[in-house]
């Protein structure tokens, strides 16, 4: 089990404000806070990131495109209409470089762990390391 996962499954057990939510039909866990001061959410599926705006998780779900711009920086689609996704993942050019093959994410579900942050009105992780993918 890798560091990371480690620490948020340590933290949801042992925190006397945090009730486990489990939705048994997709299999995805996510942490409830009753802390307003909790920066981890656990993990989310992509059409529910926008409720954990501010906080780090892990963002389950499967990109359908993969598309590299102009100026080398990649973005993840978990949509076929990105524009009216509740989420996406973008890695810019100098962090891209450190992936040996990004496509082989595409239609394929991953884990993305990071600080979900708000671009225009949507749920989005930047990511800076092959790491924070599996």
């Amino acid at each position: 089990m890798c560091h990371r996962y480690f620490f948020i499954y340590w933290f949801m057990v042992r925190s006397s404000h945090t009730e486990e939510i489990i939705d048994p039909s997709s299999h995805v866990y996510a942490a409830s806070s009753t802390s307003e001061n909790s920066t981890i959410a656990g993990i989310v599926d992509y059409t529910n990131a926008n409720s954990y705006i501010g906080k780090n998780a892990t963002v389950q779900g499967m990109p359908v495109r993969i598309y590299t711009s102009a100026k080398g920086t990649v973005f993840f689609d978990y949509c076929i209409n990105y524009k009216n996704c509740p989420f996406s993942v973008v890695i810019f050019a100098d962090d891209a470089k450190k992936f040996a093959n990004i496509m082989s994410y595409q239609n394929t579900n991953i884990s993305v762990t990071g600080l979900l942050k708000s671009y225009n009105g949507h749920a989005e992780i930047a990511v800076t390391s092959p790491s924070q993918i599996n």
